[in-house]
């Protein structure tokens, strides 16, 4: 084994460990855990934004975030979205009595607290393990049969112009692989959904999966670096690791609540 496979094989194992703990030990460590991935989201992505002189107002973006998370977390409801006007109200503010501002910042932070904030708010909300680990399943299990089934019979390109690795039928064996892994873990799981509208779930999450992958690539590519973050050995940042579920995490709890789950 080289030493940057092993690099990736050990951050994976302890990015297993970190979920793991977030996930099953308590809600509060869930609680935790949601609050470090999305702080150091918006911390990279930040970053990145900046190089295309969009840069979110950093310090008000992570007060909302942390307030917006503890609401959700002890509320879990829309009154988050009270937070959330008042959040863009003190932006507009800061911009006016602040000359260094410009409403480049206030978009770009606007954009933080709905593509951030907003996705790991609903983590809290799902917040069951077997609906959490549901989420994180379908993400990765997409993202690897992706790259499996691509690498092996990858001939037509996806959208060459954002991600040139990634092709058509590598996107299939991501969907497919998604619902295989769909039906084992309704068995395993005794999910107690009609098999057509889980089924129909995990197609909509794996398409979408790969969409907000394409997205965090559209921002990157924008900004001209190669990955968010190194905090991540072999895997980048936080955006890098878990772009892909910043789309998928509202589909989820909102198809979850429809349906009477939640």
């Amino acid at each position: 084994m080289n030493k940057d496979l092993r690099a990736r094989v050990i951050s994976a194992v302890f990015i297993v460990i970190f979920l793991g703990l977030m996930i099953f030990v308590s809600k509060y460590f869930l609680l935790l855990g949601t609050l470090i991935l999305s702080i150091g989201s918006i911390l990279e992505i930040s970053r990145v934004l900046d190089e295309i002189k969009y840069k979110p107002i950093v310090i008000p973006a992570i007060i909302f975030n942390i307030c917006a998370l503890l609401l959700m977390f002890y509320v879990a409801d829309v009154k988050i979205m009270y937070l959330l006007s008042l959040y863009l109200i003190s932006l507009l503010i800061i911009m006016i009595f602040n000359e260094n501002i410009s409403i480049n910042n206030v978009t770009a932070s606007i954009f933080v607290a709905v593509y951030i904030t907003i996705a790991y708010s609903y983590i809290l909300y799902i917040k069951e393990p077997k609906w959490v680990v549901l989420l994180f399943g379908i993400s990765s299990v997409t993202d690897t049969f992706a790259y499996l089934v691509g690498v092996k019979f990858g001939k037509t390109k996806l959208y060459e112009k954002l991600s040139p690795k990634k092709t058509i039928e590598g996107s299939i064996g991501g969907i497919i692989g998604a619902l295989l892994f769909g039906l084992v873990y309704k068995v395993f799981f005794n999910i107690e959904i009609n098999i057509i509208a889980f089924l129909l779930t995990i197609l909509v999450m794996s398409i979408i999966s790969q969409i907000g992958d394409l997205m965090a690539s559209y921002i990157k590519r924008k900004a001209g670096v190669k990955d968010y973050g190194n905090l991540i050995k072999g895997h980048g940042g936080f955006m890098d690791r878990f772009d892909s579920i910043l789309l998928i995490t509202p589909i989820l709890g909102i198809i979850l609540n429809l349906m009477g789950v939640l």
